[in-house]
């Protein structure tokens, strides 16, 4: 079987439109960049999808892969008084259970970077800041080309924040929202570059354990880059999750009971994303009575061809002893089943 690409070719997506570079339309602030900092930022180039990652008869994604810039001054009122002499925060990305993630831009090194802004009550908690380092030196270890790096984890002024890798682009959550559901072709190119990534950080004895479409990220190299490494843990005997950490309806049964995990949490994680994708609807929505989500046969897996969902099934299965063993297992029997049905 011939070598599978590693990331989204421009070759296989065939035609890209609108690639000229934008002028970011940043709001004035005390926030943003001072005068004569903004020669040293380079323009960020937005290029957008077409419909060759979507089914056929499906609207083209024509949307900007990164959003106009905010005014930050209004968007991170505790962030006002933040003051670095090395870095300038420019705009906000999103707000998480942990804080607020911005870009900014590094005025030593002169590239942008995304902050992990930890909120102050987490601040004032030196028992889940010490767990923070922990976990933060576990990820600064994994170097992949479909992972996300962890730069630093830093303290200033009072603010402690993680430095990561900055990735320009879409999320899956918002890709699907467009699109409906991926082509074929596309998902196994995901699936792919996923396992890869996955695989790494199992032999290094790193679990991810909140895979899903939104820590999921196409950049606009069209490479897929797996984010948030930030509640990842060593792999080791009888580790247990004594506190509820993931996304309900994507993580795996064994998670959602705080009991001990292993790689094939992973893969619970991998076939419900891969379901998603494939149907264009969650799985396992969101319900009150967590206990008896899993009870449920997934949604839309009937729209899937018997020998894939047979695949998905197997990953998705509640008992963690009938899924497969490893995510190169998973993803070499979910390829043989649906690169036959590619046309």
């Amino acid at each position: 079987m011939p070598d599978h690409p590693k990331v989204f070719r421009v070759a296989k997506l065939k035609t890209i439109a609108n690639a000229n570079g934008v002028k970011s339309s940043l709001q004035r602030s005390p926030l943003t960049p001072k005068d004569g900092l903004e020669r040293d930022m380079p323009k960020l180039r937005r290029p957008v999808l077409t419909k060759h990652l979507a089914e056929p008869g499906k609207l083209a994604f024509r949307k900007p892969m990164l959003k106009k810039s905010r005014n930050v001054e209004r968007e991170l009122p505790e962030e006002e008084g933040f003051v670095s002499q090395r870095y300038t925060i420019l705009d906000v990305i999103n707000d998480g259970g942990m804080g607020t993630v911005c870009r900014a831009w590094d005025t030593m090194l002169k590239m942008h970077v995304a902050l992990k802004m930890l909120k102050p009550e987490i601040v004032r908690d030196q028992e889940a800041v010490a767990q923070l380092k922990a976990e933060a030196a576990v990820a600064m270890r994994l170097s992949h080309e479909n992972i996300v790096r962890i730069h630093n984890i830093e303290e200033e002024n009072g603010h402690i924040f993680i430095v990561m890798e900055y990735v320009e682009g879409q999320t899956l959550r918002t890709i699907l929202h467009q699109m409906g559901r991926l082509a074929k072709s596309a998902v196994l190119d995901i699936a792919h570059a996923c396992k890869e990534a996955l695989a790494y950080a199992h032999d290094l004895g790193v679990l991810h354990r909140d895979i899903k479409l939104d820590n999921l990220m196409i950049n606009n190299e069209f490479r897929l880059k797996l984010l948030d490494f930030g509640i990842a843990v060593k792999i080791s005997r009888g580790l247990n999750n004594a506190v509820l950490e993931g996304s309900p309806g994507y993580m795996s049964p064994e998670q959602l009971h705080g009991r001990p995990l292993d790689v094939r949490t992973d893969v619970f994680s991998f076939a419900v994303v891969l379901c998603e994708l494939l149907t264009g609807v969650r799985a396992f929505p969101d319900i009150d009575d967590l206990q008896h989500m899993y009870d449920l046969k997934p949604r839309g897996i009937e729209s899937i061809a018997e020998p894939v969902a047979s695949v998905l099934l197997q990953g998705m299965a509640c008992d963690a002893n009938q899924r497969w063993r490893t995510v190169p297992e998973f993803y070499s029997a979910f390829e043989d089943a649906l690169r036959p049905l590619i046309r």
